[in-house]
């Protein structure tokens, strides 16, 4: 009588790889314009492998703004500021914040932050001189706009 094939083990199930907290950073930015949720996923997995990793923070405060949830975009980008102190990036996201938050004062005080990290960024002064126009400190508001004029008329030259 003739015997039955042996059965072949099956091989068990291949673990799923194992992405570092870089390459969770940079899926995480690829899927952003597609599928928020998935993003901020990705940049959750990339501050669990590196909690200092400032611009996953920066990132997922922007996608919480645009979701509307400001407790947790003004959380990542305090987060980023901490980890990243001489970047003025985060800084000027979280004056943006405070400011549509309608908290002037320390809108302020973060676009100075950002300023005196980055003395050239035309928009933190652009940004904060209509803060200052806003609240009636016309001096402050054209000097910080004038600077923002020519800073950006800087940029465009050899356009």
């Amino acid at each position: 009588m003739p015997r039955a094939p042996a059965a072949t083990p099956t091989p068990a199930a291949a673990p799923p790889p194992t992405l570092t907290a870089k390459e969770w950073f940079d899926l995480g930015a690829e899927l952003e314009g597609s599928s928020p949720e998935e993003a901020q996923q990705a940049y959750h997995q990339a501050l669990e492998l590196d909690p200092t990793l400032a611009d996953a923070h920066v990132n997922l405060g922007c996608l919480y703004e645009e979701a509307k949830k400001p407790v947790q975009a003004e959380a990542h980008y305090r987060a980023a500021i901490e980890q990243a102190p001489v970047d003025p990036i985060p800084q000027f996201n979280l004056a943006a914040l405070l400011d549509d938050l309608g908290r002037a004062d320390e809108a302020i005080q973060a676009y100075r932050h950002a300023i005196d990290r980055d003395p050239d960024c035309a928009d933190a002064h652009y940004n904060l001189g209509l803060l200052y126009e806003t609240l009636g400190k016309r001096a402050e508001a054209i000097r910080h706009l004038r600077k923002a004029k020519a800073l950006y008329g800087k940029s465009s030259v050899g356009r």
